[in-house]
């Protein structure tokens, strides 16, 4: 029998914010997908990429629960559960592929597997088995895999972006209990009002959560100081006043490389983009084959950092350590002598620290 056989203020509330709920997935779904795919550098691994499918599968899975909850009995109210299910196993079997790809252990692919297993047992496991399995062995290794990536992002965050973070971990939890207390067990145990509690914290963990991916990068970016190669400060007149190799890239940096990307020829690079620019304080971007050049350019200085990708990461830290520099030479950088570089030694322990590589 569906969950609501009366009609009754609770069935009217839970119903409401359970389509709001879809209608919030299916609109944060289509932007995330829209956001990736106008990407230049648009990737698999792409965490919008990965939660707008995230987002549809739930989308369809309370669609189909609607179904079988409020308007359906019987024989048809435990297909439409079987299509929920399946729409549910769907997006975590996705999902689950792109967060195993970007930690940095391997998993052998036993959650995306283990989707695909709920998928299959979706369709041929008898319902009244099904709501077991699916809340005592699925949910748990599942809530354990986004538990771990959620700390190894967390690790690899700080800042704004570890704030990001804790709202995304936040609209999981939020997310995770309401849909927790819309299942047969939950009502069976504690009544309707369960249900219409759930629905309720489903809206709100949605929320949440879109509103975290939203200011989260894509996985690619995780490990954003391992694609940093060379970093240059230049004084106006084209002096290298600091210039770290970091020894932690992916790339190694060779001899060649390291005297192709310093002194004259940056400077030169450095004042082409200028010529069309002319914006101070701003990062611009060349892309020198495989790798690219940030520059920044200061109040009395020029911010070289040489990466093998386009980094957002990379281009904020980079404003970071513009504004701290100014600050801590603001009195000084139009005195300094050739002589005397290691009045930059506190800049060159800075940078290493906001950038977090190591010479």
């Amino acid at each position: 029998m569906a969950v609501f056989e009366e009609f009754g203020i609770l069935r009217d509330i839970a119903l409401s914010f359970i389509v709001v709920a879809v209608v919030f997935s299916v609109e944060f779904a289509l932007y995330f997908f829209r956001e990736w795919h106008h990407s230049k550098n648009r990737t698999f691994n792409d965490l919008r990429f990965a939660w707008s499918i995230f987002l549809i599968s739930m989308a369809l899975n309370m669609s189909f629960f609607i179904m079988s909850d409020f308007y359906s009995s019987g024989e048809e109210r435990l297909m439409w559960i079987k299509f929920g299910y399946v729409a549910l196993f769907m997006g975590l079997t996705v999902f689950s592929n792109i967060q195993e790809r970007a930690l940095p252990w391997n998993t052998h692919g036993f959650f995306t597997i283990l989707g695909i297993s709920g998928i299959i047992g979706s369709l041929i496991i008898p319902h009244d088995i099904l709501k077991y399995i699916a809340l005592f062995f699925y949910s748990p290794l599942f809530i354990s895999l986004f538990a771990v990536f959620s700390a190894f992002i967390l690790k690899r965050s700080s800042g704004v972006l570890r704030f990001y973070s804790f709202l995304l971990i936040l609209g999981f939890a939020i997310s995770i209990t309401g849909y927790g207390l819309t299942i047969d067990i939950a009502v069976e145990s504690i009544g309707v009002i369960s249900y219409t509690i759930g629905a309720i914290f489903m809206v709100i963990g949605v929320v949440i959560m879109s509103f975290s991916v939203m200011n989260i990068p894509s996985f690619g970016e995780l490990d954003w100081n391992k694609k940093i190669r060379n970093i240059i400060l230049l004084s106006p007149d084209g002096h290298v006043l600091i210039h770290l190799t970091n020894r932690n890239a992916v790339v190694k940096t060779d001899d060649k490389s390291e005297k192709t990307f310093s002194g004259d020829a940056l400077k030169g690079i450095i004042n082409l983009i200028q010529e069309v620019t002319m914006d101070k304080d701003t990062v611009d971007v060349i892309d020198h084959g495989d790798v690219k050049i940030n520059l920044l350019t200061g109040s009395s200085f020029e911010l070289i950092v040489i990466t093998t990708e386009m980094l957002q990461v990379v281009r904020k830290k980079m404003e970071e350590f513009t504004t701290k520099f100014e600050n801590l030479y603001k009195d000084v950088l139009n005195e300094y002598s050739m002589d005397n570089l290691s009045m930059f030694k506190p800049a060159e322990a800075m940078m290493k620290q906001i950038f977090e590589i190591s010479s």
